[in-house]
């Protein structure tokens, strides 16, 4: 026990993340501290918009589990900011608005803790080290195996089905040739498609994705600085809205060099003439990039044309 502090202050503050199944054998430790220096317990949880890998819990599922063997604390959250000066202050202003108005207060951290980001009026005490297993390496254990239970499966509908609406980004090239743009096919018998896919995390923009997928399928050289045509709502059996869609980007270019044989996924492809007759051969998710590629590329359309193709074309 810290009898230094013991009575010296009458509310005694945890901030953390907290971002973990259950309370480790370090958190139980520093709780417990405070809870004996302190007549009152405060715990302040980091909070962010959105859930990611490393905050996948909400306030609510860790204000339960905090609850459940400390009761009588009270519960608060404070949201992440890049500037340690304002989350300070918004930090001050929660435990300032708290039931505690004319009471002393003193902040709890380790030493590789928020301490040392902390810019406010109140007074802080640094934990000696406390061996612990970090929460991403909990978290990595956790992610590792599904639990066989009726609530781990319930907890799986609750995180997905309380998560924002999501867009997915994609992207796909036209690289052409003369009045020719290459395209393929993903078996003998289908439609013609533009190389493609999902932008990765390791891309720093969706041109940068779109030249990499386009050399990912396709054994081709062509002019890295491609240009803009359009993007459009993909429609896709997998994502559907409302909750989730892919919106993709179409990039166009010119072909350098290259044999243009497919590298993966697609069966074959061929160099498809820039025209509005050629329509009839382009899978149905792709015709409304073509239209707007034959755009761009000022080919106009004829005057007795009609487009007169369904989903089953």
């Amino acid at each position: 026990m810290n009898h230094k502090l013991k009575n010296k202050y009458d509310v005694g503050i945890f901030v953390g993340r907290l971002q973990v199944p259950m309370l480790t054998e370090a958190h139980f430790t520093i709780l417990d501290m405070i809870s004996e220096n302190h007549p009152n317990m405060v715990v302040i949880l980091g909070t962010t918009i959105n859930k990611t890998k490393k905050n996948p819990l909400g306030y609510i599922e860790r204000e339960q589990m905090i609850k459940q063997y400390y009761p009588n604390s009270l519960i608060s959250y404070v949201a992440d900011n890049q500037s340690d000066e304002e989350w300070s202050k918004k930090l001050d202003e929660v435990l300032e608005g708290m039931i505690y108005p004319t009471r002393s207060f003193c902040i709890y951290g380790g030493r590789d803790s928020f301490i040392n980001h902390y810019h406010g009026k109140f007074d802080t005490f640094e934990i000696e080290h406390i061996a612990d297993i970090s929460g991403s390496k909990v978290r990595e254990q956790v992610s590792k195996s599904p639990v066989d239970s009726i609530e781990f499966r319930k907890g799986e509908i609750y995180a997905i089905n309380n998560q924002f609406n999501k867009t997915f980004p994609t992207v796909d090239i036209a690289i052409i040739n003369d009045k020719k743009v290459l395209m393929g096919q993903r078996n003998p018998n289908s439609l013609f498609r533009f190389f493609g896919g999902f932008v990765d995390t390791s891309d720093n923009s969706l041109e940068e994705a779109c030249i990499r997928e386009a050399h990912e399928e396709v054994d081709i050289e062509f002019d890295t600085n491609i240009e803009y045509v359009c993007s459009k709502y993909m429609p896709d059996y997998r994502y559907r809205r409302p909750n989730e869609c892919i919106l993709t980007t179409l990039f166009k270019t010119n072909y350098v060099f290259g044999t243009g044989k497919p590298k993966e996924e697609f069966y074959q492809t061929e160099w498809v003439e820039l025209s509005w007759d050629s329509i009839y051969k382009i899978y149905k998710n792709h015709r409304e990039l073509f239209i707007d590629l034959l755009k761009n590329l000022k080919i106009k359309k004829p005057k007795d044309f009609i487009h007169y193709l369904t989903d089953e074309n």
